[in-house]
């Protein structure tokens, strides 16, 4: 039986599906142009939609962990992320391999799947704009990495791709993914075929991966409606979006980097330093559920 909570999140999920094909079919037919508006627009729609849903993991650790264990969790999450900002400048092309490969398993989570499901949906979701965009995904990747680190992370997500898509076209036509995933699924790649990686990306995080997320969050949060776990994350999402904004403007003006590139490292490295640790959490999570 479906209760009034879940048919929320079952028909936001339906119009953000829809939503979805009419951003694809409106990327077929007018292109965007590439400008520092297709970098300032996702920047804007992640900040609104998509920081959220990662900003309720400390009502998530209060809610979950022991009063008198709350403190050494919060502590830690927060040692993750400060640990995560100093080993991506130390090892920047080491931590940005490893934060692909956690993303990828991070991604493929949004449906319930095995391991190996899981992260070959996962990889395919990255790796689809390098198929269609190399040189737009080469691009923004040596804002992160070195020239030749870029060209190689490129061409090894392109060959995983391929190898993942071959390997999901096999489980389609033996039945092992659920309809509604399928249709996401090709939804997805019909967007990366047609939107800049920036907008794929965008559309794909804000539409179906927060919205997922929100959805498991809410069951757990007692129930919780879109609007009360949007009012629940503000305070923590200003903290970030202020932070942010102030470490952008040191370094536009302590190295005189051009602006695109410091709010792209910006965003991208302090998505990451957030990420790691909600990554970890959000696998805790599901692990507990597991094992009740």
């Amino acid at each position: 039986m479906t209760t009034i909570s879940q048919s929320i999140w079952i028909r936001l999920e339906r119009q953000a599906f829809f939503f979805g094909v009419f951003i694809t079919v409106y990327m077929g037919f007018f292109p965007l142009p590439t400008n520092s508006y297709t970098l300032v627009i996702p920047i804007i729609f992640i900040s609104l939609l998509g920081l959220p849903h990662g900003a309720l993991d400390y009502k998530l650790l209060k809610h979950l962990v022991p009063k008198k264990g709350q403190l050494a969790a919060v502590s830690g999450y927060i040692a993750l992320v400060i640990t995560t900002v100093f080993l991506w400048i130390l090892f920047p092309h080491l931590m940005f391999i490893s934060f692909l490969i956690m993303s990828a398993y991070h991604f493929g989570g949004d449906w319930p799947l095995n391991f190996s499901m899981r992260t070959i949906n996962g990889f395919i979701i990255l790796g689809l704009p390098t198929i269609f965009y190399p040189r737009d995904v080469m691009i923004i990747f040596e804002f992160l990495v070195s020239s030749s680190g870029a060209i190689f992370i490129v061409d090894a997500l392109q060959i995983v791709t391929v190898i993942c898509g071959i390997h999901l076209i096999i489980m389609i036509l033996f039945k092992r993914l659920s309809s509604n995933q399928c249709l996401e699924m090709f939804l997805l790649g019909a967007l990366s075929s047609v939107a800049p990686p920036l907008i794929y990306f965008t559309t794909y995080f804000c539409l179906f991966h927060s919205l997922k997320h929100f959805s498991e969050i809410s069951v757990l949060l007692n129930r919780a409606s879109p609007i009360r776990l949007l009012r629940l994350s503000l305070p923590v999402t200003v903290i970030t979006l202020t932070t942010g904004f102030i470490v952008l403007m040191i370094l536009t003006k302590s190295f005189r980097e051009l602006l695109d590139q410091s709010l792209f490292q910006v965003t991208f490295i302090g998505l990451a330093a957030l990420t790691v640790p909600h990554m970890v959490l959000v696998e805790w999570i599901r692990l507990k559920k597991v094992t009740k």
